[in-house]
């Protein structure tokens, strides 16, 4: 699935980067699991209160649906967001 929506909750670990994905319709937890130093790197553009694009696949864990995504991308012009 691909969503576009603006990021909440950032919190880092050595392994993997969560955050809560809004929008504009609900909000979902997204986990990037981080593999290599590009990763890493993806993921530092990637900050509280900026809109990303993310590709991913829907998962639930014990009950809770969440994104394990593959790709997020900083959304860094406006006329991206009209689909």
């Amino acid at each position: 699935v691909t969503l576009v929506g603006i990021v909440h909750e950032k919190a880092e670990r050595n392994t993997d980067v969560n955050f809560v994905l809004d929008d504009g319709t609900g909000r979902i937890t997204c986990r990037r699991w981080i593999n290599e130093t590009f990763d890493t790197k993806e993921m530092e553009e990637v900050l509280n209160g900026n809109y990303v694009r993310v590709y991913g696949h829907l998962k639930s864990f014990q009950g809770v649906r969440q994104l394990t995504a593959f790709s997020v991308r900083h959304v860094c012009w406006t006329h991206s967001l009209c689909l």
